[in-house]
C-alpha cells in the first residue's frame, strides 16, 4: 500500500509551486496595471497642483494613496483563492499526464481504508511522474506588457514635477512723495532753535512739545515729510 504522507509530500510540493508561481503571475500583472493608471492619476494631480486648482493637501494625500494603490492591488490578487487543484492540472496539462497528479491527490485525500486498488495504483503511477514535472515551465511568469506604459508615465510624471508655471504679476512701484527740501543749514538752524528752548523751559508740556519738534526736526532731515505733513 502507498504511504499517504509520501503522496502528500511528494504530489503537492510542485503542485504548491505551480501555485505560488500563479499567484506571483497574477500579483505582477495586477502591480503592473494599476501602476500604469496610478501613474496617470498622478500626472493629472500633479498638473492640477501646478495650476493651482488642487490644493497642496489635497494633493499630497491624493499622491500618497495612488502610490499605495499598485501594492494593495497585488496583494489582493496574490491572495484571491485559485481555482480547485489549479497547479495540479496545470501540471497535468503541461506534461500531458491526463490529469493523474490531480486524480491521485483526490484519492490521497481518502482515507486508505476507502481506496480502492485502482486508487492506491493511480498514486503509484503519478509519484513516479511527480519527480519528472517542472512548475516553472508548466507555469511561466509573463513580463507584463502594461509595464512598458508604466514606464513612459514615470518619464512622463518626472517631467511634470520638474515644470514650473510661471504667473506674471504686475510689478509693485514704490511709492514717493514730494518731500520738502531742507537744507543741512536749515536743519542746523532748527536744532539751535531746539536747543534754546529746552534750556529756557523746563516744565513738562515743554518737554513734550521740544520731543516733538526734535521728532518733526529728524522726519525733516530724513525726508520722511511731504509738505502738506510738514
Amino acid at each position: 500500500m502507498t504511504n499517504p504522507e509520501k503522496s502528500l509530500l511528494s504530489l503537492r510540493a510542485p503542485v504548491a509551486r505551480a501555485e505560488r508561481r500563479m499567484r506571483l503571475g497574477r500579483a505582477l500583472a495586477s502591480f503592473a496595471t494599476t501602476l500604469a493608471v496610478a501613474l496617470g492619476a498622478a500626472i493629472v494631480a500633479l498638473a492640477l497642483r501646478k495650476a493651482g486648482v488642487l490644493p497642496e493637501k489635497a494633493t499630497r494625500i491624493a499622491l500618497g494613496l495612488l502610490a499605495a494603490s499598485p501594492f494593495v492591488v497585488a496583494l489582493v490578487f496574490a491572495l484571491r483563492k485559485l481555482p480547485p487543484r489549479a497547479g495540479a492540472v496545470a501540471l497535468d496539462k503541461h506534461h500531458a499526464l491526463s490529469d493523474r497528479i490531480a486524480s491521485a491527490l483526490s484519492f490521497a485525500e481518502l482515507p486508505a481504508a476507502e481506496r480502492t486498488a485502482f486508487m492506491d495504483a493511480a498514486i503509484d503511477d503519478a509519484l513516479d511522474h511527480a519527480a519528472k514535472v517542472e512548475p516553472a515551465r508548466a507555469v511561466p511568469i509573463p513580463f507584463p506588457h502594461e509595464a512598458y506604459v508604466a514606464s513612459g508615465l514615470a518619464v512622463l510624471l518626472v517631467l511634470v514635477a520638474l515644470f514650473e508655471v510661471r504667473k506674471h504679476e504686475p510689478a509693485r512701484l514704490a511709492e514717493t512723495i514730494d518731500a520738502v527740501d531742507v537744507t543741512a543749514d536749515d536743519i542746523d538752524a532748527m536744532k539751535e532753535f531746539l536747543k534754546d528752548l529746552q534750556a529756557k523751559q523746563q516744565t513738562d508740556e515743554a518737554k513734550a512739545a521740544t520731543q516733538e519738534f526734535n521728532q518733526l526736526i529728524e522726519d525733516l532731515a530724513a525726508k520722511r515729510l511731504d509738505r502738506t505733513e510738514a
